[in-house]
């Protein structure tokens, strides 16, 4: 006998891997499905990966709000180069979003 270890296979016995043996699908096997209400029909595939339903995520208004007053706007583009400044040193990070902000 020897011990399980990385590179060891467990797995039941042949009369008891039904039982004991769960199968789930992986992401390679996912589809979208574009007649939901959800899919995003407006999906810039040159863009981020992710890209919000306007219909459900519409936040211009307050993005306008933010740009009329000189103040804010100055505070947010602020935010912005301190975000696009952190990511620059997160070396890990390969999918970062400079315009999420904290």
């Amino acid at each position: 006998m020897h011990p399980a270890s990385y590179y060891t296979e467990l797995k039941p016995k042949d009369e008891l891997l039904e039982k004991y043996t769960e199968y789930a699908p992986i992401s390679r096997y996912s589809t979208l499905d574009n007649t939901s209400d959800w899919y995003n029909k407006n999906w810039d595939p040159s863009g981020p990966a992710i890209q919000p339903n306007k219909k459900y995520y519409d936040n211009s208004k307050a993005y306008k709000e933010v740009t009329d007053k000189p103040e804010l706007k100055k505070l947010y583009d602020s935010l912005s180069d301190t975000m696009k400044k952190a990511n620059e040193y997160i070396s890990f990070l390969t999918f970062a979003d400079d315009n999420r902000m904290p």
